[in-house]
Formats: C-alpha cells, sequence, structure tokens
C-alpha cells in the first residue's frame, strides 16, 4: 500500500516513467527484506554499498530511498526520515 501511495505521488509530480520505475524498484528492494520503521542512516548507508553496485547504480539508489523517506515522513507515514543525511 505505501508503495502504491508513493507511485502515485511521483505520478502527481510528474516524473518520467522511467524515473518512477526506477525509484520504486530501489525502494521494494529495500522494503523486501527492511522495516522501514527500524530505519537509520546507518543501515540504509550499509544497504546501498553491501551490493557491490557500480557508483552510479548507489547513486541511483540512495537517490531513490532519499526520495521514499522524505515523502513518507512528510506524509506522516513514518515519524522520521533516516535517509535526510545519507551520504552518497
Amino acid at each position: 500500500v505505501m508503495l502504491d501511495a508513493y507511485t502515485q505521488h511521483l505520478q502527481d509530480l510528474h516524473r518520467a516513467p522511467t524515473t518512477i520505475r526506477l525509484r520504486v524498484h530501489y525502494v521494494a528492494l529495500y522494503l523486501s527484506h527492511h522495516d522501514p520503521e527500524h530505519a537509520t542512516t546507518d543501515l540504509l548507508s550499509r544497504w546501498v554499498h553491501s551490493h557491490g553496485w557500480s557508483p552510479a547504480t548507489v547513486q541511483s539508489a540512495v537517490a531513490s530511498l532519499r526520495s521514499y523517506f522524505t515523502w513518507a515522513h512528510n506524509t506522516g507515514v513514518l515519524p522520521h526520515n533516516p535517509a535526510a543525511e545519507l551520504p552518497p
């Protein structure tokens, strides 16, 4: 349900379909193994750097997590935004 609402948010912002697919892909990948309510900046950083991804892929994953957690925090879904200070 949260991913559907986040996807709708991106559509409402008129993001390109490829951008939406990319953002949702990384967020879904993260959420498939982690509870967003227990996310911390350190946990997010370790997760994006644990896959052996290229720097460009890490940057895309970080941007996706920042976008998602900012949306979740701003809409009251989550009480905190652990991605706010996530380093690239």
